[in-house]
């Protein structure tokens, strides 16, 4: 499958509420207390702290683009919720964005999995999507994943994910959500 428009970048901006809060102000643009980390291939790590600068959660991230355009149109975050549970995966979509639909993932050429849309706010619109083992397992041995929404227009807006480097990713944040 073709890589174009796959880049992992810096970004500085519920079932587990303390990731999905992590994870949801890390996504902000000009997040003051987002530390940005290593790199594991097309993923980076990064980790919220409080105002005492003590770790509030850490987690992997990637910005995706539409190959078209070069524009950004998501960003996946993913991280632990606490001691036990699977990672949960945020994803961020734009507004304009038809709900009901939600979006869908597809991991190479694997079966196309469904998720609804939780919430949306000014930054946009989100998917806490709780990764249980088939779907992780599949997200560990795949190469790509295809995050699809749809516009209001219901015109599908397609973009992948890079899976290079989330393996090693994952298994470098720590549980309890740092």
């Amino acid at each position: 499958m073709e890589r174009r428009g796959i880049r992992a970048g810096k970004v500085a901006g519920s079932v587990g509420v303390l990731l999905a809060v992590g994870l949801l102000a890390a996504m902000r643009a000009g997040a003051a207390d987002l530390e940005i980390g290593r790199r594991f291939q097309d993923w980076v790590g990064g980790c919220e702290r409080d105002p005492e600068r003590q770790v509030k959660g850490c987690f992997i991230f990637q910005k995706l683009f539409l190959p078209e355009t070069g524009r950004q149109v998501a960003t996946v975050a993913v991280g632990y919720t606490g001691a036990s549970g699977p990672p949960m995966a945020v994803f961020k979509i734009p507004l304009g964005t038809l709900l009901p639909p939600g979006i869908t993932v597809r991991i190479d050429a694997g079966e196309q999995r469904s998720f609804p849309l939780q919430f949306c706010d000014r930054e946009g619109c989100r998917a806490h999507v709780p990764l249980e083992p088939d779907l992780l397992s599949a997200m560990k041995a795949g190469l790509v994943a295809e995050l699809s929404f749809q516009d209001l227009e219901r015109k599908t807006i397609t973009t992948a994910v890079s899976l290079r480097g989330f393996t090693r990713g994952l298994a470098s944040l720590k549980r309890g959500g740092r």
